[in-house]
């Protein structure tokens, strides 16, 4: 029923945007297209649907990115698996993105290492998102924007600055007023 509902969307789209003979011919190719889908996918033996499942699995253990038609494939027959290879794909691309913004190969592997770190040990997931975040370091250790980067920025040595202590301090006219207590002449006030 499904199939026959958006098969006639198709046809009245293509009805509308073609000539009527070129209409003709785009909508059987359609049509032959949508039914060698839907063939494939009702023939496909369960030992080829397992074969091609643990295929992804394996590849997901392995870290690396899965294909739209995959992640597609899985959210129609291993929800479970979807779900799994969707968390790791997230947390992939949200460590490619904060690796984008480092200023230095020491921060880049410090953020990998933090990323990793995060994850709980009783994760039933943590291989597979590990192995996915090693990839996209790798991947990000391979590209031109990682060799520019300096080693360390400035101010990255042994010693990191230390910081006095903050005083908190409000008037009686509402305002609060902050001070350095580690002999820093540098105080501020902030407004209500």
């Amino acid at each position: 029923m499904l199939m026959s509902i958006n098969l006639d969307n198709a046809k009245r789209m293509i009805e509308q945007t073609l000539p009527a003979d070129i209409q003709d011919a785009k909508a059987a190719f359609g049509q032959q297209v949508l039914n060698y889908v839907y063939c494939a996918e009702a023939g496909e033996s369960e030992e080829d649907k397992a074969k091609y499942e643990a295929r992804i699995y394996a590849k997901l253990r392995a870290g690396k990115e899965l294909t739209s038609a995959e992640l597609n494939y899985l959210a129609k027959n291993n929800p479970i698996l979807y779900a799994k290879a969707l968390r790791a794909h997230l947390m992939r691309k949200a460590l490619e993105n904060r690796l984008q913004s480092c200023r230095s190969k020491q921060e880049a592997e410090t953020v990998y290492q933090a990323a990793v770190s995060s994850l709980s040990d009783k994760d039933p997931d943590k291989e597979m998102i590990v192995a996915a975040l090693t990839d996209a370091y790798k991947e990000f250790k391979k590209s031109d924007e990682y060799k520019r980067l300096p080693e360390k920025t400035e101010g990255e040595g042994g010693s990191k600055a230390v910081q006095g202590e903050v005083r908190y301090v409000f008037s009686v006219d509402g305002y609060q007023e902050t001070y350095k207590t580690d002999a820093a002449d540098i105080s501020f006030s902030a407004a209500r």
